[in-house]
């Protein structure tokens, strides 16, 4: 009797929230047959105390890369827009007049979540000017600024494509987002394949198979996978298929260790500028004896997080969140700190996080859990903070930027939507602002989850052009 009671009670609840929406809602609604308890939406007037839109804003649900907004906003908050990371050069001695540093160089990675082949180039840079053209010893990479245990680090944990970019994972030596360059070489027979940077310890086992045709479609699909061999020694297996019509192709794969990655970028890029070192590369910590040389910044934070934000950069936001962590408490930056530290920032600037599940900060993940109501609340606050424009820079903008430069162009709404998208299997999500015809402003956060989550992607851009109007 109890449970019947409450199934229809909870229909009946349900039925009375419908009730209350704006005709237009449920209109879209039933327009885009999205199934009211597959859907939450919270719109809200910046300067509003009540929501104009409150469909199951406080039902916990899978956020999809909309998470990112609370670990940047989080960032920006705790760490401020001009927060660098730093990537720090120590050598056993300091260079004589000849630049000869007898010993080692350290690189103690700061986790700086976009240190590109160019960074590094105009670190290297640096460092030779502070007096370093030789190293009689090793490249010893110091990679202890993060922990992440075995199963964390495990790339093919999400959906069994340890290759792809998008499941990168965070290392504080982190170059290139993690990734290898290959290009595919069109030439007799099967297209010659090479590694960008050259890394002599690999071979490469081109098993791709070719076919005539045009390249779209199913024409171009190289996956690969590295297999090593207890001395280091690794053949990288190359399959899928390769269509004539392809031509010249790069593919950006994650394979092998972040510090291999770093010390063959390294070591090509010090030679193109005419260093030189005896030894070899190596993981380990500095010591404690080892004296700083020079130090290498970041970008300021306000500008990553653009990245993190408008191009839904994985693996840059999940360096944020174990940077965090590190900042927050004790080196070395950890999953758990990075959660805490989020979950505590969010707190002390006022936002509720009762429910809210944190797992790897970027929203790819299927355990994350979060609430149309909290990340409203959240951009409300942002919004109305001394960081408000710095955050607001940092997000996609309709017809221009980011994962909403396709959306509405031509149209009145080009320019006024800017926000955050969210899509994996079963997740359509968007939490951001629109400016309406009338120059209010609002908060709009749609979580989509279930069945008919797909059909509230079409539903976003009903509920937009209403609102625009209000």
């Amino acid at each position: 009797m109890r449970i019947g009671f409450f199934l229809l009670c909870s229909w009946f609840c349900l039925l009375a929230q419908a009730q209350q929406l704006p005709a237009a809602v449920t209109e879209m609604l039933n327009k885009n047959k999205v199934a009211p308890e597959d859907v939450s939406i919270w719109v809200q007037g910046i300067e509003a105390e009540v929501p104009l839109v409150d469909l199951n804003g406080k039902q916990l649900r899978h956020p999809a890369s909309v998470e990112k907004v609370l670990t940047t906003a989080s960032g920006l908050i705790r760490l401020g827009a001009d927060f660098r990371w730093e990537t720090k050069f120590y050598v056993d001695s300091l260079p004589d007049a000849n630049g000869v540093v007898d010993g080692n160089l350290y690189v103690l990675g700061g986790g700086d979540p976009f240190l590109v082949e160019e960074q590094l180039l105009a670190m290297l840079q640096g460092l030779q000017q502070a007096g370093v053209r030789h190293i009689t010893g090793d490249i010893v990479l110091d990679d202890s600024l993060y922990h992440l245990s075995p199963q964390e680090r495990d790339a093919a944990a999400f959906d069994g494509k340890p290759w792809a970019a998008y499941n990168a994972v965070p290392h504080p030596l982190m170059v290139n987002f993690r990734t290898v360059k290959m290009q595919v070489t069109p030439q007799a027979g099967k297209p010659k394949l090479a590694l960008v940077p050259e890394i002599v310890n690999w071979k490469i086992d081109n098993q791709l198979q070719v076919r005539k045709g045009k390249c779209s479609g199913d024409g171009f699909t190289p996956s690969a996978v590295l297999e090593r061999d207890d001395k280091g020694y690794a053949v990288m297996h190359v399959a899928g298929t390769y269509a004539t019509g392809c031509g010249a192709q790069d593919v950006m794969l994650v394979l092998g260790e972040a510090s291999e990655q770093f010390y063959y970028l390294f070591r090509d890029l010090w030679y193109r500028l005419g260093g030189s070192f005896d030894g070899a590369g190596k993981v380990a910590k500095t010591p404690s004896t080892a004296k700083h040389i020079y130090t290498g910044l970041s970008e300021p934070l306000a500008l990553q997080i653009q990245r993190m934000n408008q191009e839904s950069n994985n693996v840059m936001t999940r360096q944020l969140m174990l940077t965090l962590g590190a900042k927050t408490f004790d080196p070395p930056g950890t999953l758990e700190k990075g959660r805490n530290a989020v979950r505590m920032t969010l707190e002390a600037f006022g936002i509720n996080t009762d429910g809210m599940i944190i797992d790897n900060g970027a929203g790819l993940s299927r355990l994350e859990l979060t609430s149309a109501e909290q990340l409203a609340q959240l951009l409300r606050y942002i919004y109305l903070s001394d960081q408000g424009q710095t955050f607001l820079q940092s997000l996609a903008v309709a017809g221009e930027s980011g994962t909403l430069r396709k959306r509405y162009r031509g149209e009145a709404l080009a320019g006024r939507v800017i926000g955050k998208t969210g899509t994996i299997d079963n997740v359509r999500s968007f939490a951001g602002y629109l400016r309406a015809e009338s120059g209010r402003n609002y908060v709009v956060v749609i979580i989509g989850n279930g069945k008919s989550a797909v059909r509230s992607r079409a539903m976003q851009d009903d509920l937009f052009r209403w609102l625009y109007q209000q």
